[in-house]
């Protein structure tokens, strides 16, 4: 990420992407980082752009044996059809790497982060699951069981 570093009055000019998927049971994103900023449109375009190379990849990696393979590219390549069942939830990772091998992207990750787990009800101390989530529901819990609520909230 050193190469793509511009200092510009003391301040790091960087700006951040990702490229990713989601669906009800799961979601992934790779963030990525560059020295120019690209609106919706031109990301988007670079993506479409990718295609292309994808495809190269994917098929130079079909001609090797399943021990061999560099991408998680399929579950069940012999289905009833016989076609590869290629799920963007593998192939975002190879979109990433094209994106950074053809418009220098560069891969990037937080320093650190701060998450707990989304459905625990903060006043039920028995879902509090993780050590981050115990901390903040009790400091919520403690803050808010004497607030005023609206009779319309209560029924």
């Amino acid at each position: 990420m050193q190469k793509f570093m511009k200092v510009i009055r003391g301040m790091i000019n960087m700006y951040y992407y990702s490229i990713g998927y989601n669906s009800y049971e799961d979601s992934d994103y790779i963030k990525l980082c560059h020295e120019k900023e690209f609106s919706q449109k031109e990301f988007s375009d670079m993506v479409l752009d990718c295609v292309n190379d994808v495809v190269l990849k994917l098929k130079e990696d079909f001609k090797n044996p399943k021990e061999n393979k560099k991408y998680a590219w399929f579950y069940d390549f012999y289905r009833f059809d016989h076609k590869p069942v290629l799920y963007f939830s593998s192939l975002y990772l190879i979109f990433a790497e094209v994106l950074c091998e053809k418009y220098l992207f560069e891969k990037t990750s937080e320093q650190t982060k701060f998450t707990f787990y989304g459905e625990g009800n903060i006043f039920d101390s028995e879902n509090n699951i993780d050590k981050e989530f115990k901390s903040l529901s009790s400091r919520l819990k403690k803050q808010l069981e004497n607030a005023e609520i609206h009779e319309s909230h209560k029924k």
